[in-house]
């Protein structure tokens, strides 16, 4: 060592840069799925298929990392937008099958995925097979962002539509909610009802205490003051 100081050369501050990117992607999936749950769970009002929607979207984002890991791209500042930008879009499709199912009047479980998989399902294809389209011209791109960016829309797409249309209808086809079941508005009616009749209960049994008290009270009283005896 002719220098009592180390040097060394770009890659040693592009460790902390890779850190800082590892960590800000996984805050962002964290964050998106958040808010992608209440969003499903506002928009649904049921919360066994904001469950289901949500495991869903995590598969989606399990499978397009795999393909981009198959692709051998690094995580760099592209591949962290893309982590958070595609919770997006596997959302859009399963949110659609999800209030279908929620709002069909239908009371059966297999009569509602039918139902949602019939009237919904041609207009999830098709919004499908535009945003592929345009993702496809993005690999002309020269700019390496852009071809990296087409692969994530591309397999975002192919991925999110195998989900929605086979794993998540299937799911609520076999597992689904029926009736009431799972509705929140349902639940808070019922919880409202149920503390309603516990403070009625409540109330009763006070004034039938506050009576007992009282009558005993009367007899005490009566004792502690004996009428006079007859000569």
């Amino acid at each position: 060592m002719k220098t009592p100081f180390q040097t060394g050369g770009a890659s040693w501050p592009f460790i902390a840069t890779e850190k800082a990117f590892f960590t800000n992607a996984i805050q962002g999936i964290i964050i998106s799925i958040t808010f992608a749950f209440f969003i499903v769970l506002l928009t649904t009002r049921n919360l066994i298929v904001t469950i289901y929607a949500i495991m869903s979207v995590m598969f989606v984002v399990s499978g397009v990392v795999s393909v981009m890991v198959l692709a051998g791209y690094e995580l760099g500042v592209s591949e962290s937008i893309a982590m958070v930008i595609l919770i997006g879009f596997s959302v859009d499709y399963l949110i659609h099958l999800a209030a279908h199912y929620v709002l069909c009047p239908l009371p059966n479980r297999y009569e509602r995925t039918h139902e949602a998989i019939k009237e919904i399902g041609i207009s999830i294809f098709s919004g499908g097979i535009t945003t592929f389209g345009s993702g496809v011209f993005l690999f002309g791109g020269t700019i390496i962002f852009f071809q990296k960016f087409a692969l994530v829309i591309c397999s975002t797409v192919v991925i999110a539509m195998t989900v929605s249309l086979v794993y998540f209808i299937a799911l609520l086809h076999a597992f689904g909610p029926q009736g009431t079941t799972g509705d929140i508005d349902d639940f808070k009616r019922r919880f409202f009802e149920y503390w309603r009749n516990t403070s009625k209960d409540g109330e009763i049994k006070l004034t039938q205490v506050g009576k007992t008290q009282s009558i005993a009270t009367l007899h005490q009283s009566s004792r502690s003051y004996p009428t006079k005896e007859k000569k």
